[in-house]
């Protein structure tokens, strides 16, 4: 067990680039299940994998713009939420982020 937390963008730069890349698309296939399986919340996979720094991450690190697409679209999941009245959505929305991430899978 951990005795401090280490931020996700910390631990993937310690990774070699294909190493974190695996890393990354194993968290988001994993969250995006679990957010169709409604067994978190997307506060919760914001924390995990949805946020900015990872963005960041991506921006300064990892050239995988189909990958990006994924977290940038699953960043915009409050938003979906927020703004459109149909519960479905989300659940459409994390259809899409599994599509993204479709190919990208050995």
């Amino acid at each position: 067990m951990l005795d401090k937390q280490i931020p996700l963008v910390d631990l993937l730069s310690q990774l070699q680039k294909e190493d974190a890349r695996a890393v990354i698309l194993l968290l988001m296939t994993s969250v995006v299940r679990c957010l169709k399986e409604e067994t978190i919340s997307i506060k919760q996979a914001e924390n995990i994998i949805f946020n900015l720094d990872l963005l960041l991450y991506f921006d300064k690190t990892l050239d995988d713009p189909q990958l990006k697409g994924a977290l940038e679209y699953g960043m915009q999941l409050t938003d979906v939420e927020r703004l459109v009245e149909d519960p479905n959505e989300v659940g459409n929305a994390c259809l899409e982020i599994e599509n993204l991430l479709k190919p990208l899978l050995p």
